[in-house]
């Protein structure tokens, strides 16, 4: 199952008032108020798949897919002032840190998808600008600006330490036997 690049929001983030293809700016921005709508109604189903792939075993078909529609989404180039941008880029900005933390977490429950996440966003790093005025940023939660891609890669390098953490506490738990008082009465009656 393959996901096509143009369908979803992609489109619309992409149209730029200055590009060649300005008349379908407009159409995006007359629609401004409906696309936010349907931004914060993404943003809902990106939040639905983060936790279904953490409650449920996933075909990989449909990881690859979420997988592709993801690192689209966290690679888009969004416009860098609001003039240029059909969206808001403080509410694309949300979109993307959600599709950071689903891809994350996929890094991290999948263990086996990981090289393939780490060679599409190598692969897609070419497609990124090179001058620093244009290279996504992406604010940390003390407020300082780091690349996009390097807060991608942190995200993915944190989910797998966590999730290694959380596997060798698991082992740790399931390899201690802890002691069954209801079912040897005599202790149990020394507790009474």
């Amino acid at each position: 199952m393959m996901v096509d690049r143009d369908w979803c929001l992609i489109p619309v983030v992409e149209a730029r008032n200055t590009c060649p293809e300005s008349e379908t700016f407009g159409l995006f921005t007359k629609q401004k108020k409906h696309l936010a709508s349907l931004l914060r109604t993404f943003g809902e189903v990106l939040q639905l798949i983060r936790e279904l792939f953490l409650q449920v075993d996933v075909t990989e078909d449909a990881i690859t897919a979420v997988e592709f529609l993801l690192i689209w989404l966290i690679l888009v180039l969004n416009a860098l002032n609001e003039k240029d941008s059909a969206l808001s880029i403080q509410e694309f900005e949300v979109i993307r840190w959600l599709a950071m933390d689903v891809i994350a977490r996929i890094f991290s429950r999948y263990p086996d998808q990981r090289t393939f996440i780490l060679s599409n966003i190598i692969v897609s790093l070419e497609k990124l600008p090179a001058t620093r005025k244009s290279a996504r940023e992406f604010k940390t939660d003390d407020g300082k600006p780091i690349q996009l891609v390097s807060a991608l890669l942190m995200r993915l390098a944190q989910a797998s330490s966590a999730r290694s953490n959380q596997d060798r506490r698991k082992k740790r738990n399931d390899s201690v036997t802890w002691p069954d008082y209801a079912t040897k009465p005599n202790i149990a009656s020394e507790l009474e």
